[in-house]
C-alpha cells in the first residue's frame, strides 16, 4: 500500500529588534527587570512581583515609552520601589531637557563621582509616571538629601506638589500641598525656598525656617548663582569629597541630593497595544519645534510713526505675519528690508514678501502711506490688507483697505473698500474672510465699497470678497477691535479689543461673539471673565481663536482662557508675569501658540492677576509659547528663550509654512546667544524649524525560525535619511528588545506557552518608527514537533509511485487533486478505519 509521508512544521515569518541583553538571560522571570524582555512596570511593580529584588539597575517599560530603558531602583527604602530620576550636588541647571546622559543617571547614584548633576528629562519622568498625575502620587517626590560633609546623614525630604505634571522649574516656586520631612509633616511652602512666601501661596508652615528643614532651589549671589538643593544652617565646603558645597564655607549649603519617584505602576497594568493583523502603521513624532531659530538671511528695520496716532503696541516695527503658499507676508510699521545685520536697508515700507528661507523677494513692492496692521487671503485670491494707510501706490479708493495681487503686489482696482472716520485718526486693526465676504473692525466709521459711496458703519463691517461691496454685518463698537476671527464653520465672527458692549450688550463686551450675518450678539453666551485683580480699564482683549469646540481669548491683564463653546464655562487659564499681555493666538497642528510681551513666568491654571493663586505650575515663557489644542495645558518642551526684541513689544503675528515651520514677527532683533552676529541677528521676525518627521522604510522580509525553547527572527534592512535605524522586537503587545542588526533570538522566559506573535519597526534618531511587517505567530517557546492527531482524520495522500521531487513539501505546493480517506499511519495490520 502507498505510504503518505507527513511533515509537521512550524515555520512562521518573525521579526525582533535586539537589545543590550540579547536574548532573555538564564533565570529571568517575567516582570522581573533583568532583561529588556521581562521589564517590569515600574520599580515598585518588580518589587510587589519579586518581593526579593535587591536595589540596583532594571529594565523597565510603561505603555507612554517608546521601548523598554534602564533605570536605578531603590528596592530597600521606605517600603522599596523608588526609580531615581536625577542626583547631584552642586551645579543643577533644572533644565527640562534633563542634565547629563541617562546612563549616568542610572549607574552613578551616590558617592563623590556623582556629585556632578545628572538628571532625566521631562519627558523621560513623565514616561515613567505613564503620563499620571504627578499630584496623585501617594508617596510625592522624594529627596534624599546629605546633611553633613560626610554625607554620612541623610533627609528623607518629600514634596507633595499641587502640579499636575512633572517639572524641573523648582526655582520658579511650585506650590507644594505639604512638605514631609522624615515623618514630620508641614503644610504648604513651594520649591523655590521654603522660607519665604511665594505668588498664590495660601499656607507655609516653614516660613522663616532657615534650619536643615529649609529647601532652597533659587540660585544666590554667594554662590555664584549656582544652584541645587540647598539647606538653611549646617556647614559647607568646595572640597571634593563633601557632600555639602558652599562656596565660601557660609552657611546654608548645598547638600548632594538624590530625587525620587514611587509610580505605583503593577506589572500587569492594561494598555499596551497588541500587534495589529496587518502590522503597525508607520508612526512619526509630534512636529518638535527646535529652541533655537534658523538662520535669518533677511529682516525688516526701522520704525515709521508719521502721522500716527499713539496706539498700542508703539514701538514694535512687525504688526503681522502670514503665510500664503511659497510666501511670507511681513506687515507693519517698518521703512525697509535687509540683508543680514550688517547691510544698507533697503527702502520698503509696511509691506515685505520673503520665501520660505527668507529671502526678500523684491518684485513685490507696493508703496504704502501708512502701516499695515492685519491681512487675509480670500477664497477668490485677494491679498486684503488693513491698516491706517492713506492711500496704495498713490491710487484712490485705498484708504485702511486694499486688494493686492499676492504675486505682483499690484493693487486690484476692481475692489474697493476704503474706510475713513470723520474726527480722529482712522485704522483698519483687524480683518479675516470667509467665503463670499470680508469682515473688518477698527476705528472707522464711514466706507466706501463696490458701488456704495460714503456708507456709515460703526467701527466694523463686511464686504463682498468679488467687488468691496458692504453687507449687513454690523456690530455697534464704541470702541475699537484689537482681533477678528470667522469660526472655521463661518457660524459666529469672535471679536477681540477695548470696546465695552457689543449692540450695547456689556456681556460681549471686550471678547465678543457675534451672529456672521448681521454682527448681533450670540444669544446664551456667558460672560467674559476678566483676570481677578484687574480694573475695568484694562480689560481689553487682543487676540481672539477658536479650537475644535472650545473658545480661546488672550490680552491683558496677562491672561489667556479657554471656553467652552458657549462661554458659559472658564475651562483653563494662564497668567503671565511679569509683563505679559497676550497679543496673537493660532492653533495648528493640535498647539495652541500664543505670543505675549512677557520675558519670565506663565503661571498654569489661574486667573488671578495681581497675585496668582490656585496655579498647577509655573514655567518660563520668552514672547511665544505653545499650549496643548485640547485642553491648553502649557507645553514645557519648547521654550525659545534666545528671542530678544529692541524693546521687548513681544510678538504680535504667528503662522505656520507647508515645511511646519513656525514664523513669529513683532519685536525680535535677536534668536540666539551665540555671540555670532550674522547667526544671532532677527530682523523683526523669526523661523522657528522642526525636527525630523519622517519614519523609516518598514522592514522586510520578516521570518521566523524555531529551535527548541528559542525563536530566531531576521529581517530586511530599512532606510532612512538619518542614516542609522535602530530595530524594536515586538513580542505580543510590547517590544522586548532594540538592536541595531538584521538578527534577533529570543527565548521567552518562563515556559511561555501558547501562540506567540512577532513584528519589527525601524526607528530613527528622532523616534519615528516605521511601519511593521504583518506580525507572524509561533508556538512557543517548545514548538510541539509531534502533534497528535484525532483517530480516524481524513488525510490527503498520493500513492501512484511518481516521484514528486521536493516541491511538495513547500506550504505553497496544492494538494487538490490527491486522494483523500482515512490515514492508515503504518503497515502490518489491515484493520484500522
Amino acid at each position: 500500500m502507498g505510504i503518505a509521508f507527513l511533515a509537521l512544521l512550524a515555520v512562521v515569518p518573525v521579526t525582533a529588534a535586539i537589545s543590550s541583553d540579547g536574548a532573555d538571560a538564564a533565570g529571568a522571570a517575567p516582570g522581573d527587570g533583568t532583561t529588556s524582555a521581562t521589564a517590569g512596570a515600574s520599580c515598585w511593580g518588580i518589587k510587589q512581583q519579586h518581593p526579593a529584588s535587591a536595589s540596583g539597575t532594571y529594565w523597565l517599560l510603561t505603555k507612554s515609552m517608546d521601548r523598554p530603558a534602564q533605570f536605578a531602583c531603590d528596592m530597600a527604602s521606605a517600603g522599596g520601589g523608588w526609580v531615581l530620576v536625577a542626583r547631584g550636588r552642586n551645579g543643577w541647571n533644572f533644565n527640562p531637557n534633563g542634565q547629563g546622559s541617562p546612563a549616568t543617571v542610572a549607574a552613578t547614584i551616590d558617592g563623590p563621582a556623582a556629585f556632578a548633576p545628572a538628571a532625566l528629562s521631562t519627558e523621560t519622568i513623565d514616561d515613567l509616571i505613564d503620563h499620571g498625575d504627578l499630584a496623585a502620587l501617594p508617596d510625592g517626590i522624594r529627596l534624599a538629601r546629605a546633611t553633613n560633609t560626610a554625607g554620612t546623614a541623610r533627609q528623607d525630604y518629600r514634596l507633595f506638589t499641587t502640579g499636575r505634571k512633572w517639572t524641573w522649574n523648582l526655582a520658579a516656586g511650585q506650590l507644594l500641598n505639604r512638605v514631609v520631612i522624615d515623618g514630620a509633616t508641614f503644610n504648604g511652602s513651594n520649591t523655590r525656598d521654603t522660607s519665604t512666601a511665594q505668588q498664590g501661596q495660601v499656607a507655609n508652615q516653614l516660613a522663616g525656617v532657615n534650619d536643615l528643614r529649609r529647601l532652597y532651589t533659587a540660585p544666590q549671589a554667594t554662590k555664584g548663582n549656582v544652584q541645587g538643593f540647598g539647606m538653611g544652617g549646617g556647614g559647607g565646603s568646595t572640597a571634593a569629597g563633601s557632600y555639602t558645597w558652599a562656596a565660601g564655607g557660609e552657611g546654608a549649603p548645598l547638600g548632594f541630593t538624590q530625587v525620587w519617584l514611587r509610580p505605583r505602576i503593577a506589572n500587569d497594568a492594561a494598555g499596551f497595544t497588541p500587534i495589529p493583523a496587518g502590522g503597525f502603521a508607520a508612526e512619526a513624532k509630534p512636529n518638535a519645534l527646535k529652541n533655537r531659530s534658523e538662520l535669518a538671511p533677511w529682516g525688516v528695520v526701522g520704525i515709521d510713526h508719521t502721522n500716527e496716532a499713539v496706539v498700542s503696541p508703539w514701538k514694535n516695527n512687525v504688526s503681522i505675519l502670514k503665510v500664503y503658499g511659497d510666501r511670507v507676508y511681513v506687515g507693519g510699521r517698518f521703512t525697509g528690508v535687509q540683508q543680514g545685520p550688517g547691510a544698507t536697508p533697503i527702502a520698503q515700507r509696511s509691506l515685505a514678501v520673503f520665501d520660505l528661507d527668507g529671502n526678500w523677494i523684491p518684485s513685490f513692492r507696493p508703496t504704502f502711506a501708512g502701516r499695515v496692521w492685519d491681512m487675509t487671503l480670500t477664497d477668490d485670491g485677494k491679498l486684503v490688507v488693513a491698516g491706517d494707510f492713506t492711500s496704495v501706490n498713490g491710487l484712490p479708493n485705498t484708504s485702511g483697505l486694499v486688494a493686492l495681487d499676492p504675486t505682483s503686489g499690484a493693487v486690484i482696482t476692481s475692489w474697493k473698500g476704503s474706510v475713513s472716520r470723520s474726527s480722529g485718526s482712522m485704522v483698519v486693526r483687524a480683518v479675516d474672510s470667509r467665503g463670499p465676504w470680508i469682515y473688518a473692525a477698527g476705528r472707522f466709521n464711514s466706507v466706501t465699497g463696490g458701488t456704495a459711496t460714503n456708507v456709515a458703519v460703526p467701527n466694523s463691517v463686511n464686504l463682498s470678497t468679488a467687488t468691496g461691496q458692504p453687507g449687513s454685518w454690523r456690530p455697534v463698537i464704541h470702541a475699537s477691535a484689537a482681533r477678528l476671527r470667522v469660526s472655521a464653520s463661518g457660524d459666529r465672527v469672535y471679536l477681540g479689543g477695548w470696546f465695552n458692549s457689543v449692540n450695547a450688550d456689556p456681556n460681549h463686551g471686550f471678547h465678543a461673539i457675534v451672529n456672521p450675518t448681521t454682527g448681533a450678539p450670540i444669544a446664551g453666551m456667558g460672560p467674559y471673565q476678566p483676570a481677578e485683580g484687574s480694573r475695568v480699564g484694562n480689560w481689553y482683549q487682543q487676540a481672539v481663536a477658536e479650537t475644535g469646540d472650545k473658545v480661546l481669548v488672550g490680552g491683558a491683564e496677562h491672561t489667556l482662557q479657554m471656553y467652552d463653546r458657549n462661554r458659559t464655562t472658564l475651562l483653563n487659564s494662564h497668567i503671565t508675569r511679569a509683563g505679559g499681555d497676550f497679543q496673537a493666538i493660532e492653533v495648528i497642528d493640535g498647539y495652541v501658540y500664543a505670543s505675549c510681551h512677557c520675558m519670565n513666568w506663565t503661571y498654569s491654571g489661574t486667573n488671578s492677576w495681581t497675585n496668582p493663586r490656585g496655579y498647577r505650575a509655573v514655567d518660563p515663557i520668552r514672547m511665544v509659547g505653545r499650549w496643548d489644542a485640547t485642553n491648553l495645558d502649557y507645553d514645557t518642551t519648547w521654550f525659545p528663550n534666545g528671542t530678544k526684541g529692541a524693546t521687548d513689544e513681544g510678538v504680535w503675528g504667528i503662522a505656520q509654512d507647508k515645511n511646519k515651520c513656525l514664523w513669529v514677527g513683532g519685536d525680535l532683533i535677536r534668536g540666539a546667544y551665540s555671540g555670532n552676529a550674522a547667526t544671532d541677528w532677527l530682523g523683526g521676525f523669526a523661523r522657528f524649524c522642526g525636527s525630523d518627521v519622517t519614519p523609516p522604510t518598514a522592514p522586510t522580509a520578516l521570518r521566523a525560525t524555531v529551535t527548541g525553547e528559542s525563536v530566531a527572527l531576521s529581517w530586511g534592512r530599512a532606510t532612512d535619511a538619518s542614516g542609522t535605524v535602530a530595530y524594536d522586537v515586538y513580542r505580543n503587545d510590547r517590544v522586548i528588545a532594540t538592536v541595531y542588526g538584521t538578527t534577533f533570538t529570543d527565548t521567552p522566559a518562563g515556559g511561555a506557552a501558547g501562540s506567540l506573535r512577532y513584528t519589527v519597526r525601524a526607528a530613527d534618531a528622532r523616534g519615528n518608527r516605521s511601519a511593521s511587517p504583518a506580525p507572524v505567530a509561533v508556538n512557543g517557546p517548545a514548538p510541539q514537533l509531534d502533534t497528535p492527531v484525532a483517530f480516524g482524520s481524513v488525510w490527503q495522500y498520493r500513492a501512484d509511485g511518481a516521484d514528486l521531487g521536493t516541491a511538495w513539501r513547500t506550504p505553497a505546493a496544492g494538494d487538490g487533486p490527491w486522494q483523500s480517506g482515512p490515514g492508515i499511519l503504518g503497515w502490518g495490520d489491515a484493520g484500522q478505519a
